[in-house]
């Protein structure tokens, strides 16, 4: 579950050169600007991250216009979030970690793309669990926990999420992040027609579910420069189950036919330094010249992980790092 805001404290504090009037803080994982002398070290503060729509009437918001909170390069620093002092929030108590983002009114900001991905549909099948990764930034007590962990490294591709699986009538489904597709002559359901979606799964039990990112034209701007729009698909569900092994199912998956996202690193050792894995998410995409979204990091041996906050779908250790220069590009 994504905190879009919530009481922090404030970690560090570092000056910017040649810069008189702001200086550098670091919340959880997060770096972000603030005007100077406004927080010292251990300063509780509202933190909001980037997607984050505040209220425009709020006079506290109102500089935002209420537009989404974006990634910014500010004298060099990638500055990503905002805080604000306790004094934004109505008069109560308030303790570290509490999400305050219904009482402050924030909502999340999502591309057009998004929203209008898969056109209509039925709902999306309850028992599937949607995908979705946390960011890094506010993992840490759980980085520091399976440091040194063997994990799977893969490229997180910029595209819309789709989920396939076939009925007892061996009949193919095809979903959007928030729909069961039920106009075949959708791009999303055609798509994963032409690329023989329905002859692959049938490698594998009934009741199997892969989920993918489709990417091509029309999709998040093009960004791969494909020739036809394709799938590479990141999970693999059988019997209900994420699998124990990463590099197994990967195994499988190519076996039947399917395109996969990039692998990047099938050996790395995980380390809790978030800078650091931050700093590892930037770089090119494997499919085509341009920056890559980020970065996605699973355990090979599949890791089951018991939070009250929901970070982990299925309990699956799963995260990802989102290059910071290419939300600046995109605008994001």
């Amino acid at each position: 579950m994504r905190k879009l805001a919530s009481v922090q404290r404030v970690l560090e504090v570092a000056s910017i050169p040649n810069a008189d009037k702001i200086e550098e803080i670091k919340v959880m994982g997060w770096h972000c600007v603030a005007k100077k002398g406004e927080f010292k070290v251990g300063d509780s503060v509202v933190y909001c991250e980037i997607d984050t729509i505040l209220p425009a009437d709020n006079p506290d918001f109102a500089f935002l216009e209420g537009k989404p909170i974006k990634t910014k390069k500010l004298r060099g620093i990638y500055s990503q979030g905002i805080a604000f002092p306790l004094s934004v929030l109505p008069d109560g108590t308030y303790k570290l970690n509490d999400d305050v983002s219904q009482v402050l009114g924030a909502k999340k900001w999502e591309p057009d793309d998004y929203n209008r991905q898969g056109g209509a549909g039925a709902r999306f099948p309850s028992w599937i669990p949607k995908s979705d990764e946390t960011r890094i930034a506010v993992l840490q007590e759980y980085l520091t926990r399976y440091k040194g962990t063997k994990c799977v490294v893969t490229e997180k591709l910029d595209g819309s999420s789709l989920t396939a699986f076939l009925d007892d009538e061996k009949e193919l489904h095809v979903c959007s992040r928030n729909l069961e597709i039920t106009d075949h002559a959708n791009f999303m359901y055609k798509t994963a027609e032409e690329r023989g979606f329905k002859e692959k799964l049938l490698h594998f039990p009934i009741g199997t579910v892969v989920q993918g990112e489709i990417i091509g034209a029309g999709i998040q701007g093009d960004k791969y420069k494909l020739p036809k729009k394709n799938i590479f698909i990141y999970n693999l569900r059988e019997e209900n189950q994420f699998p124990q092994n990463e590099l197994s199912a990967r195994d499988k998956l190519k076996n039947a036919g399917f395109d996969l996202v990039p692998l990047l690193d099938d050996n790395f050792e995980l380390i809790d330094d978030i800078d650091k894995l931050t700093e590892m998410s930037v770089g090119k995409s494997k499919l085509y010249n341009t920056e890559r979204e980020g970065i996605v990091i699973r355990p090979i041996k599949r890791i089951n992980v018991q939070d009250s906050d929901g970070y982990f779908v299925d309990g699956r250790f799963s995260v990802k790092a989102i290059s910071p220069k290419f939300l600046v590009k995109n605008g994001l």
